[in-house]
């Protein structure tokens, strides 16, 4: 994620206002512990796209990890439900957002396993590597 972010920067200055490249941003960010990057540049993509389930996850996930706005990430759940996001990612996001309000990890709950609200795994202690596999299955 480090090396993609002069790249996306670039496109952003090539063709700002484009959701894509600002959701890019944003994962990058959010991959890289930015959190506060990871806000604003969802912000920015929903902005253009307020239908983009995408950049509002990583704005519910960034909010979850500063524990800021949670009140905030609830409304957005609630929006991409009304929207017909993926339930199985609602569930994760809303298991988290309760985590984060309650102080308690969801790692501690029976059943729960450590992957993010994104479908994010733990890093692979080989390889330093998400052990996730895509669509956040491990």
């Amino acid at each position: 994620p480090e090396e993609a972010i002069p790249f996306l920067e670039k496109a952003d200055q090539a063709k700002p206002n484009d959701a894509r490249t600002m959701a890019g941003l944003s994962m990058a960010s959010f991959m890289l512990e930015k959190y506060d990057d990871s806000v604003k540049w969802s912000k920015k993509s929903i902005e253009i796209n307020q239908e983009n389930p995408g950049a509002s996850f990583l704005l519910v996930a960034s909010y979850i990890r500063l524990r800021k706005n949670l009140d905030e990430a609830e409304s957005i759940l609630k929006r991409l439900e009304v929207q017909k996001a993926d339930p199985t990612i609602l569930a994760n996001a809303r298991k988290e957002l309760e985590s984060a309000r309650t102080g308690k990890s969801p790692d501690s709950q029976p059943g729960s396993d450590s992957k993010t609200v994104l479908g994010h795994g733990p890093e692979d202690p080989n390889t330093g590597k998400s052990a996730a596999k895509p669509g956040g299955r491990q």
